[in-house]
């Protein structure tokens, strides 16, 4: 689903796959970029959604900033197949612009939570 989210969010005009969108890995380079991680997987059998989230950094805070709502804007209430052939999926942003302060290097970064119900 991580991979498949991702395609979806390059798929909404936000980066490219493997340059600059990743998943489950937030890679040194390049200085602006998205990942989409796994926060929880929900509860099996259960009407909880799997929580995602995706943290991106930027070369200023700012444009971190409003990288992370863009994203939340592309996402939230998306209900239909992701894109690429993807899973039907329903999104729900819980939050967006979360800052979570500078990684090593001394790049801001910021995260938009997702709650996702979906059929595979």
């Amino acid at each position: 689903m991580l991979e498949e989210i991702s395609r979806h969010l390059a798929f909404c005009g936000l980066g490219t796959v493997d340059e600059d969108i990743f998943w489950g890995r937030m890679p040194d380079e390049p200085d602006a970029c998205l990942c989409v991680y796994s926060s929880d997987s929900g509860v099996p059998g259960k009407m909880e959604g799997a929580r995602v989230q995706i943290v991106n950094r930027g070369r200023t805070p700012g444009e971190a900033y409003e990288k992370a709502c863009q994203v939340a804007a592309a996402l939230d209430g998306m209900r239909g197949f992701l894109a690429g052939d993807g899973a039907m999926a329903q999104l729900r942003v819980t939050s967006s612009g979360v800052g979570l302060g500078a990684d090593a290097k001394e790049r801001e970064m910021y995260a938009a939570n997702v709650t996702v119900y979906s059929c595979l």
